[in-house]
Parts: C-alpha cells; structure tokens; sequence
C-alpha cells in the first residue's frame, strides 16, 4: 500500500504511444482503471502492474529516472522502425 504523501503527490505518466506526459495526484492513479490520452486520443487502460511500477518509481528517484529512459528508447525505437 503506498504511502500517504504519495496520495497528494502529482506523479507523472508518459502514454506509451506518443510520450504525452500524463500529470495527476498519486489518488487519481490508484481510482483510474481507463483514461484517453489528450495527446493522441488513444484509449488507455491503468492495469495494477502499471500502477505499481509508478508508484515505486515516485518513492525511488534512481528509479523513476530509468523508467523515464526506459519509455524515451521505446518511444524512439518504435518510430525509427
């Protein structure tokens, strides 16, 4: 269970098909089961792993930065193919 601050915290999620940085308090993450990103409309789903890694990342920040260097290679690598 995360800690409390991370409830109130914004944490940061980038949309795996346009890197659009998705803004929110760490509560709004726990309740969204779907959203659709504004920056390429696709419809997303927020499955438990996902929010898990997010939130380990915002507790860790050596975590937080590879999982950002992790979603920039991937976003590269699918348009470079």
């Amino acid at each position: 269970m995360p800690r409390y601050y991370l409830h109130i915290t914004v944490l940061r999620h980038p949309c795996p098909h346009c890197g659009h940085i998705l803004e929110r308090r760490g509560k709004w993450f726990m309740m969204a089961g779907r959203y659709t990103c504004s920056g390429c409309s696709t419809k997303m789903q927020m499955r438990y792993e996902m929010k898990v890694k997010l939130f380990d990342a915002a507790q860790e920040p050596g975590v937080a930065h590879l999982l950002r260097s992790i979603s920039v290679f991937r976003l590269v690598l699918r348009h470079s193919l």
